[in-house]
């Protein structure tokens, strides 16, 4: 049955309008000019809204498009009969924005900027999980923010690196890619590349502390690096003495 409603013409003919509105300024909602008085938008409201009321809705199907419907026509003139708000809004129409599909994109970002510090937060207690599925709805809404991108490398570096490591790397080498001198953003790379045993990631470490000498990891990782081969040097160095010493021992009988 909702089926067969879903098909009817006049609910598709509703989704349509909902779509068109969205992306409608509240003056074209009403189909108004900009310039249009009080008088012609309160007469305006009454013709549109009363064919979109909730209770009009022909079929069940359609009460739910129609209550949307009719809130964005509310949400017209409740803005444009208040003279204050309405200079308010004209302003964010000067702006490029005025349809419910900008206000909706305005308040994602503002979500997404709350969502980054939330992260930040659990980055800093450490708590990986939860700084994951946060960081995963702000890449969602904005998939080219730098900090989201290089806070979520570094979580799933935390969580499991060589079952994220395809997605590390492209988060990564997007940062990489967009900014100059993102010595944290090599760093990241190296420690993925490592957890995949891969020689380039020394030469990344050495980028991020040229970078920034006061890159702490960075400078840890080099350190070790160096010790490692040091200490592989001395014990190169102590088989070869003892098979001279031995050699030396032979030749003397």
């Amino acid at each position: 049955a909702a089926d067969a409603g879903e098909n009817d013409p006049r609910f598709k003919a509703a989704k349509v309008q909902l779509h068109r509105m969205e992306h409608w300024t509240y003056y074209e909602m009403l189909d108004l000019k900009p310039s249009a008085s009080q008088d012609e938008i309160r007469a305006a409201y009454t013709r549109l809204a009363t064919q979109y009321h909730p209770d009009r809705a022909p079929i069940p199907e359609l009460k739910s498009l129609y209550t949307e419907i009719f809130a964005l026509f509310n949400a017209a003139f409740g803005t444009l009969n208040n003279p204050k708000g309405r200079e308010q809004y004209d302003e964010s129409i000067a702006g490029g924005g005025g349809t419910p599909a900008a206000q909706k994109q305005v308040q994602a970002v503002l979500e997404t900027v709350q969502d980054t510090h939330r992260a930040e937060l659990m980055v800093k207690r450490r708590d990986w999980v939860e700084a994951e599925k946060i960081l995963r709805r702000v890449v969602a809404v904005s998939p080219d923010d730098i900090s989201a991108n290089l806070m979520l490398a570094q979580c799933l570096l935390q969580i499991a690196p060589q079952q994220h490591f395809k997605d590390i790397v492209v988060m990564l080498r997007k940062v990489i890619d967009t900014t100059e001198n993102n010595d944290k953003a090599h760093y990241l790379m190296g420690m993925a590349l490592k957890t995949n045993n891969d020689k380039r990631a020394m030469g990344l470490f050495k980028m991020a502390l040229e970078m920034n000498p006061g890159n702490v990891e960075a400078l840890r990782e080099v350190r070790l690096f160096e010790m490692r081969k040091e200490k592989k040097r001395e014990e190169a160095n102590s088989v070869s003495n003892q098979l001279s010493s031995l050699i030396d021992r032979f030749r003397k009988r």
